[in-house]
């Protein structure tokens, strides 16, 4: 009887190891018994991290594929994650954009992203809406002010004169007109006419100016004439 109980408590053993096996005996393209996030990786329950234990990662930043490690060893700082259930992926340095794609946990023969799961990534960093900017109004020159008018000696502004038509000439009033302009306009204006002679009011004063200088000419021409004659003709006296 002892025989026969010594050579069952061996055989129950080795079914339980068997069975026990048979538990973690999946295909790499199974379903993971642990579960994979964005955040972190999680244990299935009633199982932690020991001694030993490891975690490979594949994950990708900005199109480039990268790696990841977590070895629990008591003589490294990883060795703080045995008796852990789970942890964040940022505690195995990832940088807070990425995409994780391949899991391998040790004791599964299940690998994350082998049997058609999707990769498991954060969401992309919000960025502020570009403000279309202003167009800037290019800068001109002012407008030009009106010139105010001049005031008078009494305050109110002098009126501005205004040209009025004087037979053939234009005269600014109420400026003042010399005798020599008016003379000369009405001399233009008689000269403007269909005949084509002088003006009378002109002629009828240049000419008696002219008269009375010839004359005054003539008679200088004569006397000197007599002058000089009177000289030739005296005769020279004798002692």
């Amino acid at each position: 009887m002892l025989r026969r109980a010594a050579a069952v408590v061996p055989l129950s053993c080795l079914l339980l190891a068997g069975s026990a096996a048979a538990a973690f005996a999946g295909g790499s393209d199974d379903p993971t018994p642990y579960t994979v996030t964005a955040d972190g990786l999680t244990l299935p329950g009633g199982r932690t991290f020991v001694e030993h234990d490891h975690v490979n990662v594949r994950y990708v930043v900005d199109g480039q594929t990268l790696t990841a490690q977590l070895h629990v060893q008591a003589a490294t700082a990883q060795g703080a994650f045995a008796g852990r259930t789970g942890f964040a992926w940022t505690e195995l340095g990832l940088p807070g954009t990425y995409c994780v794609t391949w899991v391998e946990v040790s004791g599964y023969n299940e690998h994350f992203g082998e049997g058609g799961q999707r990769p498991a990534c954060t969401d992309a960093p919000t960025t502020a809406e570009p403000v279309e900017p202003i167009p800037a109004v290019p800068a001109g020159p002012p407008p030009a002010a009106a010139p105010a008018p001049a005031p008078s000696a009494s305050g109110t502004p002098a009126p501005t004169p205004s040209p009025t038509v004087s037979g053939a000439a234009l005269v600014a009033s109420p400026g003042p007109t010399s005798s020599a302009s008016v003379v000369r306009s009405e001399v233009l204006s008689a000269g403007a006419g269909s005949d084509g002679a002088l003006a009378i009011t002109g002629s009828s004063l240049l000419v008696p100016v002219l008269g009375v200088g010839t004359a005054a000419l003539a008679a200088g021409v004569v006397l000197r004439s007599v002058h000089r004659r009177g000289r030739r003709a005296r005769p020279a006296h004798r002692l």
